[in-house]
């Protein structure tokens, strides 16, 4: 139970909101309440305002919020992706989602705000699919409790009893406090006043001086001249810059000097933040739009739509350069498409699709019907976790390479930081879902789920060979010179296979102390029975050392011949889930650690262990490699929801990407090929450096 949060300990919410701050955060600090807790009211009134505050101001050792999310310019599966990037959890799906939240049992308290300007044109459009297939199901759960906001209308899908913060309480307003909050602003108060409680409205009143049909009084003063660049204020999804700005408000008045002189009347009356201009209050928003008849708001669509899309640099043969465009376009342009009916052509261009913001591009192609959706939904919570262009180009690329896809793969590939290798994920020579994987000798030897062992090239993926097993959900692949296997079993039993001769314990031993020939499964087992519990086995690429992790945390490093000069470190709070080793150029060895506590740590092994963690993530560890890459050692880290980091450890430079698959096991070849594996089989990742990336197009 988290320790409750006195409020002393957060600011004031301003304007006399302190009774419903309190009253929020009331129920942020009781688990005992219900677990679902909405603040809703009139438009204008400050409902995202007061839920960003309540989460905002949870700073206390022991945080009440988990995750909080805006559902603005959200669907579902975008929704369900961020939220899923927050709280640690695998899935791709959002009824994956649901089920992996219900099944981790920390407590889970979620903000989500905006709900009613969820959906592709902010409008509030995905509320109800949200709340029914996302919302509703999470709060089925007993360890997840949800706060949010909205109007009554995009709230009403709801199933559960809830808690309700109604900001058109009056009660859930210091009248005192919004009487001093609205006169130090040194205005004629009494038509504001008259608007209490609604903060947002009052505070509008003050400028328009009136106290009935406030958004239209106050549009009814705007000069003409600075209509047409309120009109464009009113059409867009987000803060315009100043130069774009005027831009825009050209394409209405068909002349700069007017658009020029529109803007510069128009500024000093709506909000700037920085260099960017918007229309903050969404009553005011909407009382611009309802001015147009639905001839001039078609017109008006359409032109800033065609002005945004012509603005975007080109090159001598006319392709859009959307790196060099600017950030507005790049974010919100789709968008404007899909008010117009012709995103399903804007997104045929993979530029353009990789610059977008993933979240106007998710929301947007979840109601095309384009084959592109299902490729961008394969790899969507990576995207969406992706600031890089060259990234999510490379995520599609890979995507596009799984689903066979050839058109597209070319066509995302031209952006991309780094490109998939071969791919064995269907058709024919399919070894099936993957436990483990190791690689030697230009080989990959990987498990599959029925306890078959297959041998792919490493270049190809051509297979080579195939062993029948029995022993199904394998890992921790040893492959030894001698063509036998060590691998532990689901009950961390060490087992082995395909041992190419018999040989008493007294022959190991007579081999050991005569360090004759290469040393075989048995020595090894010998070796791991020391140590009961192990959950993590590997070895170094030369075969001269092996590593084991257990249940303590411990990780244990030996020689190939001389196991009893074993070290142990005690590395991860419970189980070792991953290990690795590689000697360097220096020829020394070092390991590369992974546990269910979500650390990854580092040890030369001549010397003591690196006291801190290189990361510390809130889900466990699945798999990890270790290779020396032409330009140094390189390790690469998965954790279970399907985040994946490979790190140069010369300089530290590391590359993070989600590509959308659960990972069982990792192999790294010196050529610089990654092997990702798990239920989809093995793809493959060419990378050369971390960090490295050509510039985006």
């Amino acid at each position: 139970m988290n320790t409750p949060v006195e409020m002393s300990q957060a600011p004031s919410i301003g304007a006399g909101r302190d009774p419903a701050g309190r009253a929020v955060r009331a129920w942020l600090t009781d688990v005992l309440r219900p677990r679902l807790c909405v603040v809703t009211g009139a438009p204008g009134s400050g409902k995202s305002h007061l839920t960003a505050w309540a989460a905002l101001s949870d700073t206390g050792p022991v945080r009440a919020v988990h995750a909080m999310l805006s559902a603005r310019g959200m669907t579902l599966h975008g929704l369900a992706w961020a939220l899923a990037e927050q709280l640690s959890v695998p899935g791709r799906s959002p009824e994956t989602i649901v089920a992996n939240i219900a099944a981790d049992r920390r407590p889970a308290t979620i903000v989500i705000s905006e709900l009613d300007e969820s959906g592709p044109a902010c409008d509030g459009a995905s509320a109800a699919a949200i709340i029914t297939e996302l919302l509703n199901p999470l709060l089925d759960t007993q360890h997840v409790r949800l706060l949010t906001e909205g109007r009554a209308e995009s709230l009403a899908a709801f199933t559960v009893p809830a808690e309700v913060v109604h900001l058109d309480d009056p009660a859930m307003t210091d009248r005192a406090a919004f009487t001093a909050w609205l006169r130090a602003n040194g205005r004629e108060t009494a038509p504001a006043e008259a608007l209490f409680p609604n903060v947002g409205l009052a505070e509008l009143a003050l400028l328009a001086g009136a106290s009935e049909n406030v958004p239209e009084r106050w549009l009814a003063q705007v000069p003409p001249d600075a209509v047409p660049a309120i009109q464009v204020l009113a059409s867009a999804y987000g803060l315009v810059e100043g130069t774009r700005w005027t831009a825009l408000t050209a394409a209405l008045t068909g002349d700069v000097q007017r658009a020029q002189a529109s803007v510069a009347l128009a500024a000093p009356l709506v909000t700037r933040v920085d260099d960017g201009f918007q229309l903050a209050l969404r009553p005011l928003r909407e009382a611009v739009l309802r001015t147009r008849t639905p001839q001039l708001a078609a017109q008006i669509e359409h032109a800033l739509g065609r002005a945004l899309y012509e603005q975007v640099p080109k090159d001598s043969g006319g392709v859009p350069q959307w790196a060099r465009s600017d950030p507005y376009t790049t974010t919100h342009l789709l968008r404007h498409a899909a008010a117009t009916g012709v995103a399903d052509r804007l997104v045929e261009d993979a530029g353009q699709l990789v610059h977008a913001d993933p979240r106007a591009a998710t929301a947007v192609l979840e109601t095309l019907e384009t084959p592109l959706w299902p490729t961008w939904r394969a790899v969507g919570r990576g995207l969406m976790a992706s600031s890089d262009p060259a990234e999510r180009a490379s995520l599609l690329t890979l995507s596009a390479r799984l689903r066979g896809d050839d058109s597209l793969t070319g066509r995302f590939a031209p952006h991309a930081s780094w490109h998939p290798g071969w791919c064995d994920v269907g058709g024919d020579t399919w070894t099936g879902p993957v436990s483990a994987l190791v690689h030697r000798d230009g080989a990959l030897l990987v498990a599959t789920a029925d306890g078959a062992l297959h041998i792919l090239n490493a270049s190809t993926g051509a297979p080579v060979g195939r062993i029948a097993g029995g022993t199904p959900d394998i890992w921790g692949l040893v492959w030894l010179s001698d063509g036998s296997v060590l691998h532990l079993d689901a009950h961390r039993a060490v087992r082995a296979s395909a041992v190419t001769k018999s040989e008493s314990r007294a022959d190991r031993i007579s081999g050991l102390l005569n360090d004759a020939g290469p040393v075989t499964a048995g020595t090894v087992r010998d070796t791991l029975k020391t140590w009961p519990g192990l959950t993590a086995l590997g070895a170094s690429a030369d075969l001269s050392h092996f590593v084991a992790g257990d249940t303590s945390g411990q990780v244990h490093v030996w020689p190939a011949n001389a196991p009893q000069q074993v070290r142990s470190h005690r590395l991860h709070q419970g189980p070792v889930t991953a290990v690795a080793g590689v000697h360097g150029r220096s020829g020394r060895l070092s390991v590369i650690s992974g546990g269910a506590d979500g650390t990854v740590r580092l040890w030369p092994v001549a010397e003591a262990p690196i006291d801190e963690p290189m990361i510390r993530r809130n889900t466990g560890v699945t798999a990890a490699a270790f290779a020396v890459l032409p330009s140094g050692p390189v390790a690469a880290v998965a954790w279970t929801d399907g985040h994946l980091r490979i790190w140069d450890l010369l300089d530290g430079e590391e590359q993070i990407m989600n590509p959308g698959l659960t990972v069982n096991a990792l192999a790294l070849t010196p050529e610089g090929l990654l092997a990702v594996a798990g239920p989809h089989g093995t793809a493959t990742l060419r990378i050369t450096r971390p960090g490295s990336s050509p510039a985006p197009r």
